[in-house]
């Protein structure tokens, strides 16, 4: 059987003003939320960094790092696809502290192979109440207080980046259900295979919270390619609801 294999060498995750956001912006400032560098000695070690860990046992420690890295370490996960079952990958899940109103996060990933379509990557987002794992909410649609979550991930089988995203406007599947919309960019960036790559997002909430004028940006290898807020981009929400 075939097998997806990606490695990760850091992820971090900054609180920062979002007021100007053209270049990623927290290169010399912010304060850090969470970090996780893989450098520990164990798996074990690492994981108690984490609330909840799915599939630990096809996590391995590797030595492939991203050029000029200051590590000598990241993590592999390896899925191996079960027929007839879209689940079966891994996760390893944080809870945050309360309170911030955006929230910037970087991360080094490489794609070993791509036998395998990947369902989600790495998510930011909120619930109330919160919870210290994963909470599903697969064909609903959120309230606007109760969840929200946005996703950085290889678009289906397109392998473009792009965010995938529950929120509380979300267009309807012609299912009647309610799962996460695609948000791509005007000039799409494909996902490489075999080099590292730095994605780096940014999610801004409401403020106030009955306002409209939460963002979110992405940027791949220090390229913005998207940025939606109130009243920009002007975007075909039929398109959108048909890949949504």
């Amino acid at each position: 059987m075939k097998s997806l294999l990606f490695i990760i060498a850091m992820c971090a995750i900054w609180a920062c003003c979002a007021q100007k956001i053209d270049y990623f912006p927290i290169k010399d400032s912010g304060e850090i939320v969470f970090k996780e560098d893989f450098e520990k000695s164990s798996l074990s070690d690492i994981f108690s960094n984490w609330n909840d860990i799915k599939n630990g046992e096809g996590m391995s420690i590797s030595n492939d790092v991203p050029l000029n890295s200051k590590g000598k370490q990241s993590l592999m996960m390896t899925y191996t696809p079960t027929p007839g079952k879209i689940e079966g990958g891994g996760h390893l899940y944080k809870l945050l502290p309360e309170g911030y109103d955006s929230l910037f996060a970087r991360f080094y990933i490489k794609f070993i192979s791509r036998y395998s379509t990947v369902s989600h990557l790495v998510q930011l987002g909120g619930n109330y109440p919160p919870t210290e794992w994963p909470k599903g909410g697969a064909g609903s649609k959120p309230k606007g207080d109760d969840t929200f979550i946005t996703c950085v991930e290889p678009l289906k089988d397109k392998w473009e980046w792009g965010f995938y995203t529950y929120w509380m406007n979300m267009r309807q599947g012609p299912t009647g259900k309610y799962y996460g919309n695609y948000f791509t960019s005007a000039s799409p960036k494909k996902v490489e295979q075999g080099k590292w790559t730095c994605v780096e997002f940014m999610i801004k909430l409401n403020s106030p919270a009955d306002e409209s004028n939460g963002e979110q940006a992405l940027w791949i290898n220090g390229e913005k390619i998207i940025h939606f807020g109130k009243g920009f981009p002007n975007i075909n929400m039929t398109l959108l609801r048909k890949v949504g």
